[in-house]
C-alpha cells in the first residue's frame, strides 16, 4: 500500500528523516517533528495515554498541506466499506 500510486517513493514518505528534537527549517520553511525511529508515525504520547486512539500528526502551516491533510481525512472518513 505504500507505493500505490507512485512505485518509486512511499506515499506516506517513510522512512522519516531522523531528528532528536522538533525543529523549524528555515531554508525549507517547514517544521521538522522529532523522530528516533524512522519507520514509526508520528504521534503524540499525551494523546495516546489520555485518550487511547490510534493517532499520526502532521504539521499544517502552509494552505498546501491543510489541503493535503483535508483530502485525507475526508477520503479515510468517506471510503466504503470492504465486504469479506
Amino acid at each position: 500500500v505504500c507505493r500505490k500510486y507512485r512505485h518509486d517513493t512511499c506515499r506516506f514518505q517513510f522512512p522519516h528523516d531522523f531528528a532528536v528534537e522538533s525543529y523549524f527549517n528555515k531554508e525549507t520553511k517547514s517544521v521538522i517533528l522529532a523522530c528516533q525511529d524512522q519507520m514509526v508515525n508520528y504521534y503524540s504520547e499525551w494523546v495516546l495515554v489520555f485518550c487511547w486512539f490510534n493517532h499520526d500528526l502532521r504539521c499544517t502551516l502552509s494552505g498546501r498541506s491543510c489541503k493535503v491533510a483535508i483530502f485525507d481525512i475526508t477520503d479515510y472518513i468517506t471510503k466504503m466499506s470492504v465486504k469479506t
